[in-house]
């Protein structure tokens, strides 16, 4: 285990840089834990794949809520390194192809997340970091479909909604772990889900 007591002759700054090596190793076994299956990693197990203490471990992190938090929050900061950007000019079918496969990329890479905040409906913490990810979809769905959108009208809110929710995480979930069925076939799912939304809309239609 870490000592997580400041020796008296400790530098400030190395107090600080010792504080956040801590509380890296913290992050690091939370998410580690989360990506081998264990959603509800209670701090005894957090602390002992960190190979820090108990008391290093509520040093950092007030409780478990807090922990949950600042994990989120990672998890959430990585999101867009999953992302390439999509020309808007291309045609619809390859904009839809494009989506879905970004889409299945950013659901595998934050699924352990994705179960976790499952299990934790109530989550304050959670519910912030689920409503910015909600946000980010909304503006990329608005980006890369903006003709469609446009032809949509009045029903262009009713288009990202259904976007978002047939191409959403939920859905991902249920189809991976409800229906078991491999990322390649969900992401299948999932561009027919989007092309279905976004036929009518098509030029030319492709009803």
């Amino acid at each position: 285990m870490l000592s997580e007591t400041p020796r008296p002759d400790e530098h400030p700054d190395g107090r600080v840089a010792r504080g956040e090596r801590t509380r890296r190793l913290i992050l690091d076994a939370h998410s580690a834990l989360l990506r081998e299956g264990n959603l509800r990693p209670t701090a005894i197990a957090v602390a002992g794949r960190a190979g820090v203490s108990i008391r290093a471990l509520w040093a950092n992190f007030k409780d478990l809520e807090g922990l949950v938090e600042a994990a989120s929050v990672e998890w959430v900061r990585d999101d867009p390194a999953h992302e390439t950007d999509i020309d808007p000019d291309l045609p619809m079918a390859e904009r839809v192809q494009r989506f879905c496969a970004q889409r299945a990329r950013r659901m595998e890479a934050i699924a352990p997340a994705l179960r976790a905040s499952a299990l934790e409906p109530n989550s304050p913490a959670v519910a912030r970091q689920r409503q910015v990810i909600y946000a980010r979809n909304q503006g990329v769905v608005r980006a890369v479909f903006a003709t469609e959108l446009d032809r949509a009208a009045d029903a262009a809110s009713e288009v990202v909604v259904a976007l978002m929710t047939g191409c959403g995480a939920r859905c991902w979930l249920v189809m991976c772990d409800d229906l078991g069925l491999a990322p390649d076939a969900a992401e299948a799912v999932m561009h027919r889900a989007a092309h279905a939304v976004l036929a009518e809309f098509a030029d030319p239609p492709t009803r």
